[in-house]
């Protein structure tokens, strides 16, 4: 009867285990990628800030860079598949876009003040899909400097209950 237990054991995770395998392969390809992409931005931008560095040490799914003035100039295929909005659509536009009857007005003060500061910081917002619902999105925003002097921002973002 034992080996009966342990024949069905190896059997499901035979046919189970590939898949937690190839969607952990599939995030990690997804973190190389990001992480690619952003220190090619930050080559050309001359950023002094450690990408890899910020990516592995915080939790995301997904990922916004701005320029100074908050206009997007970059998103991961994470931002895709949180808010239902294709990535060529956020491109030139802010991050408002987002943002609906729900936001907080004073919310959306804090970030403001917070981004004139040029210092990490996190704050929590209520955002919305392409599909129009709402959702609590944490945003950890990190600016970018070129001899300390914030020229873009970058936003690690996640949907949180």
């Amino acid at each position: 009867m034992l080996w009966l237990v342990y024949l069905i054991i190896v059997f499901a995770y035979s046919y189970l285990a590939p898949e937690k395998i190839r969607a952990l392969a599939g995030e990690e390809y997804s973190l190389q990628q990001d992480i690619f992409s952003l220190q090619s931005l930050a080559k050309k931008f001359t950023w002094k800030s450690n990408i890899e560095h910020i990516l592995s040490k915080n939790s995301f799914e997904a990922l916004i860079l701005t320029d100074i003035d908050r206009n997007i100039l970059w998103v991961n295929d994470g931002f895709s598949k949180m808010t239902g909005y294709p990535k060529n659509y956020a491109i030139r536009k802010t991050p408002n876009f987002l943002q609906g009857n729900a936001t907080s007005d004073t919310v959306r003060s804090r970030i403001r003040k917070k981004l004139a500061l040029g210092n990490p910081f996190k704050e929590v917002i209520i955002n919305h899909k392409k599909d129009k619902t709402q959702y609590k999105c944490e945003i950890h925003i990190f600016p970018l400097k070129d001899k300390n002097e914030v020229t873009h921002f970058l936003a690690l973002e996640r949907q949180i209950a």
